[in-house]
């Protein structure tokens, strides 16, 4: 195993297959380098708190940073740490991201990317493979992924526009859900609790949609083809075949139509 520690770090790693970053606070950035990139470049800085700690083992990257522990300091109440995190990768670069109130930005990866925050922001771009998003007070943006996508917050907000998954999960309890497709994937699950839900679909969508509220209001743009009632939208849009699942307790449901390219010409 290969350690290196320090409050200012510049790396260059060879045959990393994973990624892990850890830290409390801060900034984390994980892209993508050229089609042809085969190594890491790490660069850390240390705002605050002791140095950060970087361990290489059997592929694996591991940065991390957290507050000492001692009682001096836990009765003091003098936690704070702060560090800014950045990784350029390979696009095939297994990538894993932990923090309390750090954002997270990742981009370009095509491989498993895991990302986890309490109450920092969450944005992820033109990624591709099983991607995991969870946060509890921190809002979460998708754009241009493909893939497996399953997003979950508490009271953060989720937003996910573009790209062509293949599946999507979205989940809050009282965070809004936005979702912009420019192909409708095979699979769509949302749920809230009482966080509000709208979803525009291409105007050319093939889509079986079920869209269920106990006491929120329903909209829809696809007033001759969906059956509605007060709890409930159902119905089959264009073909069909592709499933879209709306299920809240108390939020609202909105199911919009794109324009055509002749109506925004």
């Amino acid at each position: 195993m290969t350690h290196h520690e320090g409050d200012r770090l510049d790396l260059e790693l060879e045959e990393i297959a994973e990624v892990d970053v850890r830290i409390v606070a801060g900034e984390v950035s994980v892209t993508a380098g050229g089609r042809e990139a085969t190594s890491v470049r790490l660069e850390v800085e240390v705002l605050r708190g002791p140095p950060v700690g970087v361990d290489v083992h059997d592929g694996v990257l591991v940065v991390e940073h957290q507050p000492l522990r001692s009682i001096t300091r836990l009765l003091s109440g003098e936690m704070g740490v702060r560090a800014n995190v950045s990784v350029i990768v390979p696009e095939g670069t297994e990538t894993r991201v932990r923090t309390v109130s750090g954002d997270v930005f990742v981009g370009g990866i095509r491989s498993v990317t895991s990302l986890t925050t309490v109450s920092g922001r969450i944005t992820a771009t033109g990624l591709d493979g099983e991607v995991g998003l969870r946060t509890v007070s921190g809002d979460i943006d998708v754009q241009g992924v493909d893939g497996t996508v399953r997003a979950n917050a508490v009271s953060g907000d989720v937003t996910i526009s573009g790209g062509a998954p293949a599946e999507v999960t979205a989940r809050a309890v009282s965070g809004e859900l936005t979702l912009d497709f420019d192909e409708v994937p095979d699979a769509v699950e949302c749920t809230t609790v009482s966080g509000d839900v709208a979803v525009r679909l291409p105007a050319d969508a093939d889509v079986d949609l079920e869209a269920v509220t106990v006491s929120g209001r329903l909209e829809s743009g696809y007033p001759d083809v969906l059956d509605s009632s007060k709890r409930r939208l159902s119905g089959r849009i264009g073909e069909g075949g592709r499933r879209l699942s709306v299920r809240t307790t108390s939020g609202d449901v909105t199911v919009l139509r794109r324009a055509t390219a002749s109506a925004d010409a």
